[in-house]
């Protein structure tokens, strides 16, 4: 055994090996640390906002928007503001991809940044002013209507519910190598204009029969992904029906008298009140009102084809079965087996037995849920081949449109895409 008296220096030698060793390892640690954080420097805030995102889709409540393209798999939230019936110049960006839904096979498209924008002037209800954000054609839009914009712009859009006269005598002979371009998204019942739009040379309209068609539901927050879990249990046993007009030109009133001697049907707005707002809801607030019952009758103001407003699909992501009394053609906007269709020339027949399939919901939750299936599979292949259009803002589809038209090319109609070869 060594001397007692070695021990000490023994020691104090392997402290100081075992000192530099750590040393040693501290300085290894903070240089890759160091490394790490230059090469990393955004990623921590990625992360935290797709998850800040997901936490709240969650939780919060489903809106319905005007049509305007974000990202598909990363959803914005959405704002509580009442919806705008005007395209917005948003900032359009790449949504769920149809080339799989699509027979037509994609060819290469040219890069056309470098060309001379399209400028589209918008003679009434115009707002916004600059490029189009992220759209293939370069596109212009203003509201401007000075003598140098007329001179200059490819297209004129005229709002047809506030401009009811002839595009061309409002122009009195300037900007003749603009076309004339007709935009509304509203009932042509209501805004007889519509009936006849044969002095523009294009139209924007609800209609897909129209050379651009606008829809009300949007790819923005994929809605139909963020349907209400508010419980079976916790809903009304009830149809609920809110309106504010009651003469609407489609018989929604006659219908709810119909519907009110089978089943309770609650009226909760001015028109044909029978039953009290629920007090803890605000009256701005049909979402958290839907969420209260168990369907609800979502009566568009007059019948017409293609005119499918919000109405619908705030009861689909509310979780509220609709009754719908609208657009015949409302099964190619809305999931299989989702909404209840009346006819437009609803009989008393008819009414009881729509009155009987309402009855079998609210006393039935497996029924109930059974409607609601359509939450987890919401985007059928019809779905969104129909819905392709609302994947590009209409401002560059617009300007898409006149490109083709000015430079020769082909159109694709049911793309809205320009055909270059």
């Amino acid at each position: 055994m060594p001397p007692v008296t070695k021990r000490p220096g023994n020691l104090l030698k392997c402290l100081g090996f075992a000192i530099i060793i750590q040393v040693a390892v501290g300085l290894i640690l903070v240089a890759s640390a160091l490394l790490k954080t230059e090469t990393n420097t955004n990623t921590p805030i990625k992360l935290w906002s797709r998850e800040v995102i997901t936490e709240n889709l969650e939780n919060r409540v489903p809106i319905i928007r005007v049509p305007s393209i974000k990202s598909a798999k990363e959803p914005s939230l959405p704002s509580s503001k009442k919806p705008s019936k005007m395209p917005l110049l948003d900032k359009p960006s790449e949504k769920i991809s149809i080339s799989e839904t699509s027979p037509k096979k994609k060819k290469n498209k040219p890069d056309l940044s470098d060309s001379e924008p399209i400028k589209i002037l918008q003679w009434t209800g115009g707002r916004g002013e600059g490029p189009v954000k992220k759209c293939d054609v370069p596109c212009f839009h203003t509201s401007d209507r000075s003598a140098s914009t007329l001179s200059t712009v490819s297209a004129i859009v005229f709002h047809i519910p506030s401009f009811g006269g002839n595009p061309r005598s409002a122009l009195n002979g300037k900007a003749s190598q603009a076309l004339t371009v007709a935009l509304s998204m509203e009932s042509g019942e209501y805004y007889r204009r519509q009936k006849d739009l044969s002095d523009y040379d294009l139209t924007v309209t609800c209609s897909f029969d129209s050379d651009l068609p606008v829809t009300y539901y949007g790819w923005d927050y994929n809605l139909l992904l963020d349907v209400s879990d508010w419980p079976w249990e916790r809903r009304e046993p009830a149809i609920v029906f809110v309106a504010k007009n009651c003469h609407s030109r489609n018989r929604r009133e006659t219908l709810v008298k119909m519907l009110q001697k089978y089943v309770r049907v609650d009226s909760v707005s001015s028109c044909m009140n029978n039953h009290q707002w629920p007090p803890d809801i605000p009256r701005s607030n049909k979402d958290a009102l839907q969420k209260r019952y168990l369907m609800y009758l979502a009566a568009e103001n007059s019948i017409e084809k293609d005119y499918v407003t919000e109405k619908v699909y705030g009861g689909l992501i509310n979780g509220a079965v609709p009754l719908y009394l609208g657009s015949p053609t409302i099964e190619e906007f809305v999931p299989t087996h989702s909404v209840i269709p009346v006819p437009a020339d609803f009989t008393e027949e008819d009414v009881k037995r729509i009155a009987d399939i309402a009855k079998t919901i609210i006393a039935n939750k497996t029924v109930y849920e059974e409607w609601i299936e359509f939450k987890k599979h919401p985007y059928e292949e019809k779905f969104k081949r129909k819905f392709a259009v609302a994947n590009t803002h209409i401002w560059c589809r617009l300007c898409r449109k006149l490109y083709a038209m000015k430079n020769g090319l082909g159109w694709d109609k049911e793309l809205q895409e320009i055909i270059f070869d």
